[in-house]
């Protein structure tokens, strides 16, 4: 990420975090062979996720970001359970207050 940085400035690079972000995620998710993630979204995360899609005029990503179920077209599908929820839960906010680490939780395939 430092690279890209480097590269392309300050602007923009959220864009290339998130991709990395997300890999991350399905690759991890891939060793540990789950065939669903799901992460901690709730409705302030998806509120502001279609106020900057307005503002960028991303269109598109308006119907797909409030999915409750994403990337289908990927290698893993990720889900928002906590989609209509406007505060973290409980878990999340003890799991953030511990750790310093944002929740984002994953689902074993079942044999």
């Amino acid at each position: 990420m430092d690279a890209i940085v480097r590269e392309i400035g300050h602007k923009n690079n959220c864009t290339f975090c998130g991709v990395f972000r997300r890999q991350a995620l399905d690759r991890g998710a891939q060793l540990l062979n789950v065939d669903t993630i799901c992460t901690g979204h709730n409705a302030d995360d998806i509120a502001e996720t279609v106020l900057l899609n307005l503002l960028r005029g991303d269109v598109p990503r308006l119907q797909r970001c409030t999915n409750i179920i994403t990337g289908g077209d990927g290698p893993i599908p990720r889900c928002k359970p906590f989609k209509y929820s406007c505060v973290a839960p409980p878990c999340q906010q003890r799991a953030t207050a511990a750790t310093g680490v944002t929740f984002s939780a994953v689902t074993r395939k079942r044999s």
